[in-house]
């Protein structure tokens, strides 16, 4: 019985500083941890990115463009290159994403040759409202010449309402909408201060407009083939002024 107390007295006073030490070793321990010094690191990365932001980006942006729109296969064809104008709204959600919203309208004039018969003619009124998403290229990377023009990505989806008023002696009408998936590219260039800015956009428009496809008809009773269709894709040309909030 002695010598079990004996045995246990020493066990106990040999292995409470070893305990000691190690709970102190534990406290003094200012080794690099990675998962705690990780979420330091994102908390002033992102603490940074929001006061570059404050100082040199922009909150919200408002103008009006205009420009040009042509179109691709028998579009560019039978339709003529015609002047649209509109407005534009943008929210920054950072240094290099925003989202806008845009509304555009022009006309074009629909001239499709009618064999034996006279030529088709009609009035093709073009509204379109966009959604778009615009990706500023971190200028850092461009050389300055090319960073002061502020250039950009573009992509989105518009609904797109063609209205047709067409001359008396034509049989074409038309009234109908269409979406598109859009994509482009622009440079906004900042003045007065960066409270100010002019753009300039180029947008293709991928959209699909009912009967498309289908062959157009004409002569007085409508019934004669012109022997082609309507088919293609709208191309915007656009010059903007906005101003920053």
């Amino acid at each position: 019985m002695f010598k079990k107390l004996i045995l246990t007295l020493f066990l106990a006073l040999f292995l409470c500083p070893l305990s000691f030490a190690q709970d102190v070793s534990d406290e003094d321990d200012d080794s690099f941890d990675p998962f705690a010094d990780y979420s330091e690191f994102i908390e002033a990365s992102t603490e940074e990115s929001d006061l570059n932001f404050f100082k040199f980006g922009r909150m919200l942006s408002a103008g009006a463009w205009g420009g040009f729109r042509t179109f691709t296969g028998n579009m560019g064809k039978n339709q003529d290159t015609g002047a649209v104008f509109g407005m534009f709204f943008t929210y920054y959600f950072n240094l290099q994403f925003a989202f806008q919203v845009s509304y555009h309208r022009g006309s074009h004039t629909l001239v499709v040759p009618v064999p034996g018969e006279a030529t088709l003619r009609a009035n093709l009124d073009l509204d379109t409202l966009s959604f778009h998403g615009k990706y500023f290229i971190n200028t850092q990377n461009l050389t300055k010449n090319i960073a002061q023009f502020n250039p950009y990505i573009i992509g989105g989806f518009s609904q797109i309402s063609r209205k047709g008023g067409s001359p008396a002696n034509s049989t074409f009408r038309a009234s109908e909408s269409a979406a598109s998936f859009d994509i482009g590219a622009g440079v906004e260039y900042l003045f007065n201060n960066k409270k100010a800015f002019i753009s300039f956009q180029l947008l293709y428009s991928a959209a699909d407009f009912p009967g498309e496809n289908s062959e157009i008809f004409g002569g007085t009773a409508g019934n004669v083939s012109s022997g082609t269709n309507d088919s293609g894709d709208p191309i915007l040309g656009l010059v903007g002024v906005g101003f920053n909030f």
